[in-house]
């Protein structure tokens, strides 16, 4: 990590992979939700897996043309300045951590159980998530 924000080296990357990064995360709870309101609706729990999954496909594609759209009119420091506060942020860090692990842990629990590995990171996401806003707010 750059120590000061004039020496961020590729911006753009980590502000991209940051989008894929929080889609990855966002998706599947959202899906997950509107797939709730439709398993409802049908009377199956079956829209909701699909849902969780369905975000997970298309939503960090959304989050990064969001990134694209907000910073396109942006300078080259704006964007050093973003990702040099995107990686001093220990919050954002932590989040991540625990979304990412989780995922990559749903992958092997996916294979043994025999089920979809997509619906199986949707799944890892949205517990990682909620595993690091349980940590966090107990720990407060």
């Amino acid at each position: 990590m750059a120590e000061y924000t004039e020496d961020q080296m590729y911006p753009k990357t980590i502000m991209y992979t940051h989008g894929l990064i929080k889609g990855a995360q966002a998706g599947p709870i959202v899906g997950a939700g509107i797939g709730t309101f439709w398993a409802l609706y049908k009377r199956s729990p079956i829209p909701i897996l699909r849902g969780a999954t369905i975000g997970l496909i298309t939503a960090p594609a959304v989050t990064c043309a969001m990134i694209y759209g907000r910073m396109m009119s942006k300078e080259d420091i704006e964007w050093k300045d973003r990702a040099w506060r995107l990686q001093r942020n220990n919050g954002q860090l932590l989040v991540d951590r625990y979304s990412l692990l989780t995922m990559a842990s749903a992958v092997p629990l996916a294979v043994l159980l025999r089920m979809p590995i997509l619906q199986s990171m949707a799944i890892g996401s949205t517990v990682g998530v909620a595993c690091y806003s349980l940590t966090t707010s107990f720990n407060k």
